[in-house]
Parts: C-alpha cells; sequence; structure tokens
C-alpha cells in the first residue's frame, strides 16, 4: 500500500511500525453510541472489489508528534512512536474494535497473531516486556491496559474513574455485541475491512500547516471545542518563537500540562461533567474585559484567536481601542496558561460546591457573571463567608417582587477588579453593604408587587407564580429547623431539584369543598374579580403553600386533610408544623401565612412594625374584602 497522502494511508500501513500515544493534555475519550454506530454501518456498507480486497473509505485526518519510545522499549528500535495532537477518538475507537474482533476470532485464523503483534501490543522475545500499540500517556494508561486491553499483567488500582473512562468501556461493550452476531466468515472480512479498506491522512508534526490545526476535522463525532483549538494555536506558535528549543520544550510542556489538568477538573465528577466551552469563556471572562459583562462562547473565540494570533497588537486589549493586545511571545503564553491552569481549580470548586451558601447562589443564579464573582472569591485566598452572605441576600431580594434594586451583571466587574487585584475583597464586601444601606426596601412597594401575583390569567396564580417561592420556603425549612431546636435535616439545599411546592387545600379541591365552599361563604360581594376569585387567592395564597418532596408531592394530589395530615408528620419541618395543626381551614392558612411573610420581613430586613395590617393584607390577599373573610 502506499504511503502517498492523495490515496491516504490504510490502518495496516498507519501501524506499521508505529506506536501511538494520546497526551494527558487531549480531552478523554468522547464518542457516544450515535458516532459508534456511524462508524460500524460505515464498515458495514464498505464495498468488496475481490478477495480480501474492499473499496477505499476515508477515515480522517490523523495529527501527530513524534516523540521517544516507552522506557525499556529498546528491542522496538525499528519502530517510530507518534504523540496523537488530532485523530485520538477514531484511533482509540478502531483500536478497541480491532481489540474485541481478536477477542472474538477463531484461533485458528492465520492472520490472528498478526493481528495482536501489528495492532495491540507488541512483546519481546521472552514475552516478559510489552509495548502497546495504542496507548495513552497519563492517568489513563492504566484504565486503557488492564480494563479496555484485558492486561492480566496490571495489579492493583487503574486511577480515578471519570465520563472519559465510561465512554470506554461502553464502547468496548457496544463492539463486543456487535461482534458477538457475526460469523466467523464475517469476523474475517471484517478484518480485511479495516486494515485494508480504511484510510488515513497522516499528518507528521513537521508537516502542519496553521490553518489544518483549526479547521481541519473529521468528518464524524464531536467539533473540536473552543478549547481544543486553542491548546493546538498554542502549541504551532510556540514553535514559532524565537527562543532557545530548551525553552521552546519547556513551554510546550507547560500548555500540555495545562491542559491535562484542565481535562481532569473537567470531567473528575463523571455526575457532573463541565462544559469546556463555558469554562473557557469563563476564564476569558476574568482574563481579559468583555463590551458586555461576560464572554460568550463564540465572542471568547473570537477574542481568544485575535489574542494568540500573529499579529495580536493589530487588536485592542479589551475593547479600548487606545490599548492594544501585547505580541505573541514566551511571557505571553506562559501567563496565559498558568491562569487558566489554577482558574480550572476554581471552576470546578464552583461547579461541585460542597458550601451551603455557594449552593443556594447557585440556585439562585446560576450565570456566568456569578460563576466568576465566586472564583474570583475563591482566587483571593481570604475567608470570604461575609461576602458569600451578602450575595445571596442581594440575590434574594432582587427575586422578591418590589424589592429588585441591583443589575446583577455587575458581578462580573466586581470579580475582574477582585481577581486582578484592582481592588480587594474588604472593598467589595464594603460596596455591597453600602449598595443595600442606600436602597431600603419599601413593604408598600412588596405589597402591591405581590398583590398583582393574583391577577394573571394564565399559569400560576399568586404566591404560586413567584420565581423564587420554592428557594424561600427552603430558607423556612432551615428557620424551623432552628426554631424546633432540632439538629436533624429532613431536606437540604443540595435536593432542590428533587422537590415542589404542595397546595395544601390543592388545586383540584374535589375533596375540599367543605373548606372552600364555608370560607367562600364568608366573602361579601362586591370584589368585582369575578366568579371564582376567592378559590384562587385562599389556595394561592402564602400560607397554603409548603415545601414537599417532589415524589410525595405526586402521590398525595388532591388527598382529604385526614390523610395528607398523616402523611405530613413524616415529612419537612414545613410538613411537620402544618401537621399539627387540628384542622386546616382559611384560618390556618391566614395564621401560617402571616408567619411566613414575617419570616420574609426579617429576611428582606424589614421591620416588623412597618408592616400595617392593610399591607400585609394586600400582600397576602390581593382584596380587603377577601382579607376581612380570612379572618372570620
Amino acid at each position: 500500500m502506499s504511503d502517498n497522502p492523495a490515496f491516504g494511508v490504510s490502518l495496516a500501513d498507519l501501524f506499521a511500525k508505529r506506536v501511538f500515544r494520546i497526551p494527558d493534555y487531549q480531552r478523554g475519550y468522547a464518542w457516544g453510541e450515535r458516532q459508534l454506530m456511524e462508524l460500524w454501518q460505515d464498515i458495514e456498507d464498505i464495498e468488496s472489489v475481490g478477495k480480501n480486497e474492499y473499496r477505499s473509505h476515508y477515515t480522517g485526518t490523523i495529527y501527530v508528534e513524534q516523540i521517544s519510545l516507552p522506557e525499556d522499549a529498546s528491542w522496538l528500535m525499528d519502530h517510530h512512536c507518534y504523540s496523537v495532537v488530532d485523530g485520538q477518538q477514531r484511533l482509540t475507537t478502531i483500536s478497541l474494535l480491532m481489540f474485541e474482533l481478536w477477542k472474538a476470532i477463531s484461533e485458528d485464523f492465520e492472520y490472528r497473531d498478526d493481528m495482536r503483534r501489528d495492532f495491540i501490543v507488541c512483546e519481546n522475545k521472552s514475552k516478559i516486556k510489552r509495548v502497546y500499540k495504542f496507548s495513552y500517556i497519563g492517568d489513563q494508561e492504566r484504565f486503557l491496559q488492564k480494563e479496555i486491553f484485558e492486561d492480566a499483567s496490571i495489579r492493583g488500582e487503574v486511577g480515578l474513574q471519570n465520563v472519559y473512562t465510561r465512554n470506554l468501556v461502553s464502547a468496548k461493550k457496544f463492539f463486543a455485541e456487535k461482534i458477538s452476531y457475526l460469523s466467523e466468515e464475517e469476523k474475517n472480512e471484517l478484518y480485511f475491512k479495516l486494515i485494508k479498506a480504511l484510510r488515513f491522512d497522516f499528518r507528521p508534526i513537521n508537516d502542519l500547516d496553521v490553518q489544518a490545526v483549526f479547521e481541519t476535522m473529521n468528518n464524524r463525532g464531536k467539533p473540536l471545542t473552543v478549547l481544543e483549538k486553542l491548546k493546538n494555536r498554542l502549541m504551532y506558535l510556540t514553535d514559532k518563537l524565537s527562543n532557545e528549543d530548551d525553552d521552546k520544550t519547556e513551554l510546550r510542556k507547560q500548555i500540555n500540562d495545562t491542559w491535562g489538568n484542565v481535562y481532569r477538573k473537567l470531567g473528575q465528577n463523571a455526575e457532573n461533567i463541565l462544559d469546556e466551552d463555558d469554562f473557557i469563556s469563563a476564564h476569558l471572562s476574568l482574563y481579559r474585559t468583555p463590551n458586555e459583562p461576560t464572554f460568550s462562547t463564540q465572542l471568547a473565540e473570537k477574542k481568544l484567536f485575535e489574542m494568540f494570533s500573529n499579529r495580536a497588537e493589530n487588536y485592542s486589549l479589551a475593547g479600548d481601542d487606545k490599548i492594544r493586545e501585547p505580541k505573541v511571545d514566551f511571557e505571553k503564553i506562559q501567563k496565559y496558561i498558568r491562569d487558566l491552569d489554577r482558574f480550572a481549580e476554581y471552576w470546578y470548586d464552583i461547579n461541585n460546591s460542597s458550601i451551603e451558601m455557594e449552593q443556594k447562589i447557585l440556585v439562585l443564579n446560576r450565570s456566568k457573571e456569578l460563576k466568576i464573582f465566586l472564583c474570583a472569591l475563591h482566587s483571593s485566598g481570604l475567608d470570604f463567608a461575609e461576602a458569600l452572605n451578602l450575595v445571596e441576600k442581594i440575590l434574594f431580594r432582587n427575586r422578591v417582587p418590589g424589592a429588585y434594586f441591583k443589575d446583577e451583571g455587575s458581578f462580573a466587574t466586581a470579580a475582574r477588579r477582585l481577581y486582578s487585584g484592582e481592588e480587594n475583597l474588604a472593598s467589595i464586601v464594603a460596596t455591597m453593604h453600602s449598595e443595600m444601606e442606600e436602597k431600603p426596601i419599601s413593604p408598600a412597594n412588596v405589597a402591591l408587587a405581590f398583590a398583582g401575583l393574583f391577577d394573571y390569567q394564565r399559569g400560576g396564580k399568586g404566591f404560586h407564580r413567584w420565581a423564587t417561592l420554592r428557594y424561600f420556603l427552603f430558607e423556612y425549612e432551615y428557620h424551623r429547623k432552628v426554631e424546633v431546636k432540632e439538629y436533624r435535616d429532613y431536606v437540604t439545599i443540595r435536593d432542590y431539584d428533587e422537590t415542589s411546592v404542595e397546595h395544601i387545600i390543592p388545586q383540584d379541591y374535589t375533596n375540599w369543598r367543605g373548606a372552600v365552599s364555608s370560607f367562600v361563604s364568608k366573602v361579601p360581594d362586591g370584589m368585582g374579580k369575578g366568579e371564582g376569585y376567592s378559590e384562587k387567592v385562599l389556595i394561592n395564597t402564602l400560607g397554603n403553600l409548603m415545601l414537599i418532596w417532589s415524589q410525595k408531592n405526586s402521590s398525595l394530589k388532591n388527598d382529604p386533610w385526614p390523610v395528607k395530615k398523616t402523611r405530613y408528620t413524616t415529612g419537612t419541618y414545613n410538613e411537620r408544623e402544618v401537621s399539627d395543626y387540628p384542622e386546616w381551614t382559611h384560618k390556618e392558612i391566614a395564621e401560617r401565612g402571616q408567619k411566613l411573610l414575617m419570616f420574609l420581613s426579617d429576611k428582606l430586613g424589614i421591620a416588623h412594625e412597618a408592616w400595617t395590617q392593610s399591607l400585609m393584607d394586600q400582600a397576602l390577599y390581593n382584596n380587603e374584602l377577601i382579607a376581612s373573610a380570612m379572618r372570620i
């Protein structure tokens, strides 16, 4: 087979006298079932043109950089070792497929030993030493060899498991299942299709063109992320620097180490894989000043490739044409990757936070502005508990109808000033304090805004329309825990997505007609709000709403009070408080509603005496006639 790039090289030629390694700065194995199925179907569709000969199928470009052979591989001196710069997903997949085929194919197959030696593992004459034809450099090497290539000689732990190792296992199972349905003849055909029909554009890095680095993509799989493209560009630019070769080698190592750490952090929690483009744009939003509060993914990519272009000085530094980007040199690249490396730690920590107040903040606002502010707090190296408390208060207040006072995009500006050292933490905290003090809350505005929630014709009504109601009831849950002097949590902010808001008297009040009718009969005529308005207020006012586990809420539905009361006794502190009432009528709803409103007042810092009875009635019921009936 020819190595002429115009025709591509076959898999047999690609692996001939070559060893491939995936460096640890690369993203882990990312292919899922869709990509695996596409490859399998493509291979199935390859046409035969003669005995053991098949029509060529272009499979993609493989960019490589030559590196040293693995240690203790002197017996493989006729081989060359390559680090895979791009194309690792295809090579990994095909190596997995070849291994599963080798396992399944008959021992009588003439080329079975060749399969193992040429595509899986080379052994010395004594069969004591072995070198895998394809493997990883770094954390995943032992996992791949022990768990995927089933090397029993590897003892002990295989390292941290993450989404990428799970993808490897899934791909292994996928091909094992597909091959299990093949006859021996079909397995033999598959082998020849793999080694002869699959064609690759093999590109050593010395032949690499900058446009190929950033624009050439494989024809299947997941597109390169901004993070991956940026790594390639920095590697390319490093090679073009005028520094000594030793310095450039060291900088390349630092780039590799940085990307290795970044990918480990982004994939460390298999249940919460962090998006690469979100990460890179969040970091840039601290590292440079965008025109908007933060960089979008698209604008981040544009800005990064201005920063690291051959003519970076032609572009503005931060939206100010008077100040230009510095030229790309050793120090600029090194400074950037060091900052990116440390930011990866902060980004992982806040997206997997064990700090309760941070968890609350991210329930209220998961925007990039807030996340980079939290990262900046982490970077300060100081105790930032007070800052977190203030942020939570600001975010909560902004989400109380009638109390909004601050553009939350300003957190991004504060984050940049703190991260860069332009402003210290004490000053940031003082500013937040003064902002809240300078704009006190008007109970009249809050009452008017809450009252307006009852007049919507579609969607949620009354307090059930308040988007932050569930969070508020979580806060009340903590308050009740302290109030009853308990230590056990029945639900925490970590469970937020598993909870919902329960209507104690349900919206379908078929089993509660007595309680509802009794209340409606007490409301005088003349409201001018239309039929059914009294019922709507009763069911959707604050006192009738409660925090509960979603599954339990679904199971209760419109059950009558005796059933609900019994079920509430083993629930949240919200539920247990309600279960203490012998009955549940408009009187109990009014009592609990006023208590919750005063708790809200405390959380907002409004004095109780600022709430007249008229304002409380307006906030809770939006109608003085209904308010009067609630007290009868």
